[in-house]
């Protein structure tokens, strides 16, 4: 996984201040990416080479999402932060990122309140 700017620059991790606020978030908010072919992750559309174009570019998936990583006690977590175009569609209707996240946090009995990602590469381990 990778955080990519629009020129495709990766993005560097998030840095906190003493305040614990982000110090660095409009330099370390990028679109979430992976390095393709990864054979358990999504192939492509079927049957339709343009959303696959749109998707795929230079061997990298690009999910649509914008993130940050910011690395805590050797740990890397990913934030996420909206979507490209900021709307999520779901059984036909738009929603948008700052919706569904309003949502969740206010929701009292949601199980979960936590951003899941998977792990991403160490350097040691590709």
């Amino acid at each position: 996984m990778k955080i990519l700017r629009p020129n495709g620059n990766e993005c560097p991790p998030a840095e906190l201040g003493a305040d614990g606020k982000i110090l660095n978030y409009d330099d370390a908010v990028g679109e979430i990416c992976r390095v393709a072919p990864d054979t358990g992750f999504f192939q492509g559309y079927f049957d339709n080479t343009k959303a696959n174009a749109d998707k795929y570019r230079d061997g990298v998936y690009h999910s649509g999402d914008l993130g940050h990583v910011l690395i805590r006690e050797g740990r890397r977590y990913l934030f996420f932060d909206g979507r490209t175009d900021d709307w999520i569609r779901k059984d036909g209707e738009n929603f948008s990122a700052g919706q569904v996240d309003a949502l969740s946090w206010s929701t009292p009995t949601s199980p979960s309140r936590s951003r899941t990602g998977s792990p991403a590469p160490s350097p040691t381990n590709g």
